[in-house]
């Protein structure tokens, strides 16, 4: 995978930030120290474009898209060939009530990051050589800043916790109003895991890879579209979701996004006890406080209950 990022880390003044150096192609996987980081802390960057806060449980959660800052200093993506500039809208508020949801009925917080910037400006879900067109000092660092900090989120929770479990938050506009949980596979591998064929196979090329490496030896089928997968506890709670066992595979003319970057990257075999899946919230889940809360509370509950954390 061609991708260079900072490993070295230190404290900033008047708050913590990461600086270093690239990291070199023949590394195999991180090895920066882990942060002091303390649980409930909050981390901002001196700009304003960053918000991060550290939890207290196995849960990273990731918000790329959401951010609505753009500066005359700074190029946009607008005319960058195939790029993507919509803001991936109320993802930040409901990351919030998300948080909110969490500390009020569980007394837990996940670590939550997320990017006030403007995705005109820089793309937090694309490797760096693709996540802005023109070459810019702030954009390069912005890139760094964020990645350099899901790094650390998801060592600090495998440290503290002995795994992670890996949530990057987007919304679609796609006219069928259901989550789309990507896991790395294509609508036909979804179908291969419904027919119940090649699991092991899928398995290693899924985001869910590593979750053997935390649990020992399980049926791809059961994680994706059992009655304990995410998709199942959230289309009970009245969030439909696919793939889950109600609604378990997608025609092959459906809208689906199945998972990018950031969704790949961090649970890869570098950080091997870390899995995942991106999420895509369809408007209706989304759009106003209301939609916001049922979601947070259903999305809070299925959690609390895969992670058995009470």
């Amino acid at each position: 995978m061609n991708f260079k990022k900072l490993i070295v880390f230190s404290l900033a003044v008047g708050f913590i930030g990461l600086t270093g150096c690239k990291k070199s192609d023949s590394d195999a996987s991180p090895a920066a120290p882990l942060p002091s980081w303390k649980q409930g802390q909050v981390i901002k960057d001196e700009k304003g474009w960053f918000e991060l806060e550290v939890g207290d449980i196995p849960l990273v959660i990731s918000v790329p898209h959401g951010g609505t800052i753009q500066l005359d200093r700074l190029p946009n993506r607008d005319n960058c060939e195939d790029a993507v500039t919509v803001l991936d809208s109320y993802t930040v508020p409901l990351a919030e009530a998300i948080k909110k949801e969490f500390a009020q009925r569980y007394n837990l917080k996940p670590t939550v990051l997320i990017t006030h910037l403007s995705r005109k400006h820089v793309d937090q879900n694309r490797e760096l050589e693709e996540s802005f067109c023109e070459e810019h000092p702030e954009l390069f660092d912005a890139w760094h800043w964020y990645h350099d900090h899901l790094d650390s989120a998801v060592r600090y929770a495998v440290a503290e916790h002995g795994e992670s479990l890996f949530i990057d938050l987007h919304a679609h506009g796609h006219s069928v109003q259901r989550l789309e949980l990507g896991y790395g596979l294509t609508i036909a591998e979804i179908g291969r895991v419904y027919s119940g064929l090649d699991l092991d196979e899928l398995m290693a090329k899924s985001t869910l890879a590593n979750y053997k490496n935390v649990h020992g030896d399980v049926d791809l089928r059961e994680l994706m579209i059992g009655p304990e997968a995410f998709g199942t506890l959230m289309h009970a709670r009245d969030v439909p979701s696919v793939p889950s066992e109600q609604d378990p595979y997608l025609m092959s003319t459906d809208d689906y996004f199945n998972g990018g970057y950031n969704s790949r990257y961090f649970t890869s075999e570098d950080y091997p006890k870390t899995y995942g899946w991106q999420i895509e919230v369809n408007s209706t889940a989304r759009n106003t406080p209301e939609r916001q809360e049922h979601f947070a509370s259903a999305f809070a509950e299925s959690i609390v209950q895969l992670l058995k954390l009470q």
